[in-house]
């Protein structure tokens, strides 16, 4: 498994873990990601027309885009 922009190292350390193992880091991960601080102050650091780098989550790829518009949940990219 590759996916374009992840470091090989990361996905030769990960094809090693146990299930269980990957289960905790997903929950750990999901965790993390579902704090609030955390978008907050990501989208601090967002203005409209920046261009930024994002994953995917369709496909798992980094893909480019720019900042259209600022939303209450966060920003769109296109």
């Amino acid at each position: 498994m590759t996916l374009q922009g992840t470091d090989p190292r990361m996905i030769e350390a990960l094809e090693g873990a146990s299930s269980l193992q990957l289960y905790q880091l997903k929950a750990l991960i999901e965790g993390m990601l579902a704090d609030p601080r955390r978008g907050i102050a990501a989208r601090a650091n967002l203005h409209l027309g920046q261009p930024v780098h994002f994953v995917d989550f369709r496909d798992g790829q980094m893909r480019r885009g720019k900042i259209i518009a600022e939303i209450l949940q966060g920003c769109r990219i296109c």
